[in-house]
């Protein structure tokens, strides 16, 4: 019984995870997002984010627009976050 206990805990886990790795950017960002200009070194304040949170705070950015470019968000996105050496989590959508 202990084993298929296991297992049905694994599977929550695992739908738990995959659920939410699903997430739009609703969060919030956990630095100063309005810092994030180009010319300066917009990566140095994302290197220690996770790549969700990052990804997170990249949105807000491209959407007040602090970036000064006007683009798809999210190939705007990938490719900030790429050069920044994140990844865009699977199913993020910065609208």
């Amino acid at each position: 019984m202990a084993s298929r206990a296991q297992a049905i805990t694994a599977f929550v886990l695992c739908l738990n995870l995959i659920f939410f790795s699903m997430v739009s950017a609703s969060g919030t960002c956990s630095i100063d997002y309005t810092k994030l200009k180009l010319g300066t070194n917009y990566c140095s304040p994302l290197a220690s984010l996770l790549d969700l949170d990052a990804a997170i705070c990249l949105c807000a950015a491209l959407k007040a627009n602090l970036l000064g470019i006007v683009l798809d968000l999210n190939v705007a996105l990938g490719v900030f976050l790429t050069t920044c050496g994140k990844t865009l989590p699977s199913g993020f959508i910065c609208h």
